[in-house]
């Protein structure tokens, strides 16, 4: 983002950061490499809201129970 003023119907620079910011990236990824990680994104969460995300991680851990993994 670039930080300005108007003086005498001029644009007159006060701020450039040297790297762009975060609320950039999407438009630069999108541009650079035709990578829409706002549209994944909210693929993502639309996967994810049709699972019981606790119901997956309380199967994981009793699948994987800690007794497996005792050293010795």
């Amino acid at each position: 983002m670039v930080d300005f003023i108007i003086r005498n119907h001029q644009p007159v620079l006060i701020e450039m950061p040297p790297r762009p910011g975060g609320d950039c990236l999407p438009f630069l990824l999108l541009e650079a490499v035709d990578l829409d990680i706002i549209r994944l994104a909210l693929d993502f969460y639309e996967f994810f809201e049709r699972i019981n995300l606790f119901d997956v991680i309380e199967s994981l851990l009793i699948a994987g129970s800690p007794e497996k993994y005792k050293t010795v």
